[in-house]
């Protein structure tokens, strides 16, 4: 399959644009991102446990499950006008190859100036939220939601004040301190949920457990107890570095940091608007009422953390990606080194949508039975999830050329598509058209991004090769799940309205299914590796020998 794009030719030509460093390079990223992909892996999948243990303690009341994912929604936009952009203005100046003439400084005034700034904001904001904590609740129509507010408007600040000094760990390549800290956090987190909750999975709600008596009406209010004990946990032990690297201010810095990152604030906006809003329509949208509307929310949203695995995937690319960006971006062959590194991305996402497809029937045992019934919109959301990962390789054009407010019209244009796919389509198909628009904005941003940086900061992808990968993957899984029920598969289409079946019966329970699946799977696994062997596979390899 050819490639027009005058840079994207055959193996022997790639390799004569880059140096002999390339591969060494290329290791120290891979090294870093697995390092940041295996600890964010451990990190995600003990909390996810959470998912199981909230969907069997709260069996049969998807709508309190559904508050949990409606306030979590509403948290991810705060945390972005919290934060204002200081994070990625943090790697813009304080990176080390960024040439002083560009801007840099010295990372520790960059840190001092971008943490003291957070300090003062965050005590701003989270005073703001605690003191308007009744107000808030009646707007979200929450009764007795105020304490929640109050508990989350602490989480946020915590998590705020963390945010600086994990940046600095990721900048400085402390990848396994950075991977410690996370995983006493989610450790403290998921501990303290099993405790508060243990009553209710062992069934006696009114016993004691390890002197622990469960109140039923603090209820959902255990699982933000739990998050606020594990941000605080957190931040103590990132405070020491924070303490030796010092809080000084550098008023000419800060406006130079402020004019760079408060344009993701409005991108960071509208890009929650495509990762989340959903939730939070679906309660108002849907045409029941808010407490049922919960219920659906409930049910979509645990189907929505099945599609965690691509989101692992993508989350440990940003994590090693973002500053290895930056650090190469005086190199001779950085673009080079940008292309490779998407063609690494391409072929593992593809891999993880058409697994976890295949595997979905038995992925949904995690969830507690009752929230089962929305197990067919996970291939959809991690396609999603993978156009995302790719938007976000595709994002180092407007980083490096500081033109960041273009990304403020690219999340626009995907934040529009969320809106206008929802209001359609939620009265008329639930979930599903949540799902769908999902990855209509994701893939849309990407296409745009795509376009948009050629003309800024051309990098030599192969795009007919990676799209033919992922396009492999996209439709070996979509003939499983049409053979599926075929072969006496369990996976069946919901309607988008279900809040879980009222008997509490499994819809979905594939340990009785035919023997000739597993052949069927095995089957598409392997054609998948044969087509991205013959797509790209042997091109990239050749490239990275060469190098």
């Amino acid at each position: 399959m050819a490639d027009r794009h005058p840079t994207a030719s055959e193996p022997s030509r790639e390799a004569s644009s880059a140096g002999a460093s390339s591969a060494g390079t290329l290791k120290g990223l891979a090294g870093e991102t697995l390092v940041y992909g295996g600890s964010t892996m451990l990190v995600r999948l003990l909390n996810y446990a959470l998912v199981p243990m909230h969907t069997l303690a709260f069996a049969g009341r998807q709508g309190e499950y559904g508050v949990i994912s409606e306030l979590y929604a509403w948290v991810t936009f705060l945390n972005v006008v919290f934060m204002y952009g200081m994070e990625t203005a943090f790697f813009r100046y304080a990176g080390s190859k960024v040439k002083a003439a560009e801007g840099a400084a010295d990372p520790r005034r960059v840190f001092g100036t971008a943490f003291g700034s957070l300090t003062a904001t965050t005590a701003i904001g989270a005073a703001a939220l605690w003191f308007g904590a009744e107000g808030i609740a009646r707007v979200l129509e929450l009764p007795d939601g105020a304490r929640y507010v109050r508990m989350f408007a602490a989480i946020i600040a915590l998590d705020t004040l963390a945010n600086i000094p994990f940046a600095a760990l990721r900048l400085a390549g402390k990848a396994w301190r950075y991977a410690g800290i996370k995983l006493l956090n989610v450790v403290v987190n998921v501990g303290l949920n099993f405790l508060f909750l243990a009553p209710l999975l062992l069934g006696t709600p009114d016993a004691s457990f390890l002197g622990f008596r469960h109140d039923p009406a603090i209820g959902v209010g255990y699982v933000f107890l739990a998050n606020l004990a594990a941000s605080a946990v957190t931040l103590l032990v990132l405070l020491p570095g924070v303490l030796r690297a010092g809080i000084g201010f550098d008023a000419v810095l800060w406006r130079r940091m402020l004019r760079y990152g408060l344009p993701f604030v409005f991108a960071g906006l509208a890009g929650m608007v495509n990762e989340t809003l959903d939730r939070i329509l679906l309660v108002r949208w849907l045409p029941n009422g808010a407490e049922q509307n919960r219920a659906v929310v409930g049910v979509y949203s645990a189907a929505y953390k099945l599609s965690i695995f691509m989101s692992l995937a993508v989350q440990a690319f940003r994590m090693g990606a973002e500053p290895f960006f930056f650090r190469q971006a005086g190199q001779a062959n950085a673009r080079q080194l940008y292309a490779l590194v998407m063609r690494a991305f391409v072929p593992v996402a593809g891999a993880i949508v058409l697994g976890v497809t295949t595997l979905l029937p038995w992925f949904g045992l995690i969830l507690g039975p009752t929230y089962r019934t929305a197990l067919m919109v996970v291939p959809v959301l991690l396609l999603a999830n993978a156009c995302l990962g790719i938007y976000y390789n595709l994002s180092v054009w407007f980083k490096l050329t500081d033109r960041t407010r273009d990304a403020i019209w690219l999340a626009l244009g995907g934040a529009a598509v969320t809106l206008a796919g929802n209001a359609w389509g939620i009265p008329r198909y639930g979930y599903w058209a949540s799902a769908v628009t999902t990855l209509v904005a994701y893939g849309g941003m990407a296409a745009a991004s795509a376009v948009w940086g050629r003309k800024h900061y051309p990098v030599p992808y192969p795009w007919a090769r990676m799209l033919g990968v992922l396009g492999w993957a996209a439709l070996l899984a979509g003939l499983y799940v049409v053979l599926d029920p075929m072969l006496g598969g369990v996976l069946t289409p919901g309607s988008g309205f279900e809040t879980g079946p009222a008997s509490g019966e499994n819809p979905v329970d594939p340990r009785n299914e035919a023997p000739l699946l597993w052949a069927l799977r095995l089957g598409l696994w392997l054609a998948y590796a044969a087509g991205w062997w013959w797509w790209d596979g042997a091109r990239t390899l050749r490239v990275l020998r060469q190098r």
